[in-house]
């Protein structure tokens, strides 16, 4: 039966010797049955909430159904801040509540920040990944983690498709191609006992 982990945040991504992650603390995992039927309770942690999840603590609203696309949310929330170094809901309130409360109505019923307008240097394809898994109504959302990790895997395979720029040695020898004729003018290169950046340097001026 389909499994909500209800808790997920960088805290609980393990990366093993090899890089690979693993998810921990299924404390509050439930069984979407038994989330559906008030069994299971509520639970999380605010900052990574989904808006679902964010009903059943918030003053006033009325608890909407928690399923498997709530962890789709989070992940999202956890690729924002990874890609910006701040998460998308805050509050700058003093008291433990005030932020709290501040928090979940922002989660429920604002947008975060562009992930475009805190840096320049996240990519468009993940800056539509974010906002496709932060889509407040669930049926705009991503609809489950395997296709999360489907798009994200896309996006991956295209960017390492891309030629990596030339090292030194690529570089030099290329250069040597232009000047096969004159291959005296490369004896000071051969010749220089500095680091190959410096190098680099002498021969191109970059």
């Amino acid at each position: 039966q389909s499994l909500v982990h209800r808790d997920l945040k960088p805290e609980n991504i393990l990366l093993d010797h090899m890089g690979n992650a693993h998810v921990a603390d299924f404390g509050i995992a439930a069984a979407v049955a038994d989330l559906h039927s008030g069994a299971a309770g509520a639970g999380g942690t605010v900052a990574y909430m989904s808006p679902e999840q964010a009903t059943s603590f918030r003053r006033g609203t009325t608890p909407a159904p928690v399923d498997t696309r709530s962890d789709v949310w989070t992940l999202g929330v956890i690729l924002y801040e990874l890609l910006t170094g701040q998460q998308p809901f805050v509050s700058h309130k003093s008291g433990n509540d005030d932020r709290r409360d501040e928090v979940l109505e922002a989660i429920i019923c604002y947008e975060p920040p562009r992930l475009g307008d805190l840096s320049s240097a996240v990519p468009p394809e993940l800056e539509g990944l974010v906002g496709r898994c932060l889509k407040k109504d669930v049926s705009e959302r991503i609809q489950s983690a395997t296709d999360f990790a489907d798009q994200l895997r896309r996006w991956l395979d295209s960017v390492s498709a891309i030629p990596a720029p030339l090292g030194f040695s690529a570089r030099l020898a290329e250069a040597r191609k232009g000047f096969l004729d004159r291959p005296w003018l490369f004896d000071e290169v051969d010749a220089w006992p500095a680091h190959q950046d410096e190098q680099l340097l002498l021969l191109t001026g970059e």
